[in-house]
């Protein structure tokens, strides 16, 4: 039954103004979401309005982020959230969701932040288990870049890396895999995820990681380079799945420094 949340939809000049009343619980995130997808598809940008909207169910406000992930994120999809009481304005700040969809405290200043960038944006895409799949992880890393101006040579070194990382994924882990990319303050980082949690680690000395796989000294030379690239790297493990993620800072000083390194 839907009598417990309403949502009022009004567009304007190249975005929505969203009205949510009632309750954000288990059984009303399904609406809000819906209505937040069909939204985003037709104007790009939504700016919510959250004044009446009560907090029953905490991990229901990832729904905001969620939605505009697979919208596709930041510049091309775009939300802001405004109105918020102080419980809910919490919850999105513990779950981390007010770093990817911005709060203001009311309409006019929704407007004006929501042609900002967040400070936290991501994208990622699903591939299969396919000699394609790290051209595909390269180019989801630079239109991402592009689209938030990061430095050429930050972008150099993720499409590198990211492609790297699809490709251990898909000659190792041989399942589909999540390629995705995020843009965190001042630290950009890209990652993988397989369905092979099983597959086991061996630590080097300075900290980074390796899949130990049958036959390591051809794929040496390549993991040899994300060590060098990335300021971080290591493995996540998931129930069911891995991530292998990598992360880069915003400095070209640093890929100066790298680069000579490599060469050498």
């Amino acid at each position: 039954m839907d009598e417990c949340l309403t949502v009022e939809v009004v567009d304007g000049w190249g975005y929505a103004v969203v009205t949510l009343s009632g309750s954000l619980s288990l059984r009303t995130v399904p609406k809000i979401s819906g209505r937040l997808g069909k939204a985003l598809a037709n104007q790009g940008c939504a700016v919510l309005d959250l004044t009446s909207l009560r907090l029953e169910w905490e991990p229901g406000v990832t729904v905001f982020a969620t939605e505009l992930d697979c919208a596709g994120g930041w510049p091309a999809a775009r939300m802001v959230l405004f109105g918020a009481d102080r419980e809910l304005a919490a919850a999105l700040h513990r779950s981390r969701v007010a770093q990817s969809v911005p709060l203001a405290t009311d309409l006019p200043a929704a407007l004006q932040r929501v042609q900002q960038r967040p400070e936290r944006v991501r994208r990622y895409q699903d591939l299969p288990s396919v000699s394609t799949a790290p051209r595909a992880a390269r180019a989801l890393v630079r239109r991402a870049c592009v689209d938030w101006d990061v430095p050429v040579e930050m972008e150099n070194a993720a499409a590198l890396v990211v492609s790297e990382l699809a490709i251990n994924a898909v000659v190792h882990a041989r399942t589909p895999l999540r390629a995705s990319v995020e843009l965190r303050g001042e630290v950009l980082s890209v990652s993988v995820r397989d369905l092979r949690p099983d597959l086991p680690l061996r630590f080097f000395p300075c900290g980074h990681n390796l899949a130990v796989n049958p036959d390591p000294a051809p794929r040496l030379r390549g993991l040899h380079v994300v060590s060098v690239l990335a300021r971080n790297w290591d493995v996540t493990e998931q129930p069911g799945a891995k991530t292998v993620w990598a992360q880069f800072p915003l400095t070209g000083q640093y890929y100066e420094s790298e680069r000579d390194h490599a060469a050498r």
